[in-house]
């Protein structure tokens, strides 16, 4: 379970390393919204592929029947949502208030040894070394693939692998979160706050059975994330 968990994120570090690598050589600096535009569809290959093996050898067919779990329990679509509100408002205040001193903190006294272009401010630090429209084009591709790479993550992370933890108990939710917090290898630094922001989201899945509501989280939240990038992009450019 643990392999199953770190496996995915650690091939996508791997990735990325040799993507940096590459993208030094012909002179782009290796942002990680650069990378993770193309890297992010390699995690979904990987993960929905998992999903796929694992139907095939139970149906016989490419159904996730029986292994995505916690879709029988349907709950009226405004509940979903209203219950998706508090959280969104928690992981904000967490994202905007609690994550820049508290990540500020472990990255300088844990993680200044990470290659620099892992770091936020080198992407923002480096706009100018591409061109207007590179930088557009990379930034529509970042958002298209972190919004449906984080609802391909919530498949395989609280549909497959969640549910199949019930031995746990109450814990299983949050050894779900660390295992998940560990899995982004590329941002070490935001263990803590990730943890966080994730503890209250997935307990509510795990205590409602509902992967519709970590989908609709979890994609919106990663939406807003692009989004957002895309626009600071555009505005500075």
């Amino acid at each position: 379970m643990i392999v199953l968990h770190l496996l995915p994120g650690a091939l996508a570090m791997l990735f990325m390393l040799i993507a940096g690598s590459w993208l030094k050589r012909v002179g782009l600096p290796p942002s990680v919204p650069i990378k993770f535009s193309f890297i992010a569809p390699l995690l979904m290959i990987m993960q929905l592929g998992f999903l796929y093996y694992k139907s095939r050898q139970l149906n016989g067919k490419f159904s996730l029947q029986g292994v995505v779990l916690y879709r029988d329990n349907p709950i009226p679509w405004w509940k979903t949502i209203a219950l998706s509100m508090p959280l969104f408002v928690w992981i904000a205040v967490v994202w905007y208030v609690i994550k820049p001193p508290v990540n500020g903190f472990f990255i300088e006294h844990f993680f200044r040894w990470m290659p620099a272009y892992f770091f936020d401010e080198y992407f923002l630090n480096n706009l100018n070394q591409y061109s207007p429209t590179l930088l557009r084009t990379l930034g529509v591709l970042f958002t298209l693939s972190i919004s449906f790479g984080g609802a391909v993550e919530e498949l395989y992370f609280r549909g497959y692998l969640l549910p199949r933890m019930e031995s746990l108990g109450a814990w299983s939710p949050l050894v779900n979160s660390v295992l998940f917090s560990l899995y982004h290898f590329w941002s070490p630094w935001e263990g803590v706050v990730r943890l966080l922001a994730l503890l209250p989201w997935f307990y509510s899945v795990w205590l409602t059975r509902n992967i519709h509501l970590a989908l609709l989280v979890h994609f919106i939240i990663n939406a807003f994330g692009g989004i957002s990038l895309l626009s600071l992009i555009i505005h500075l450019t």
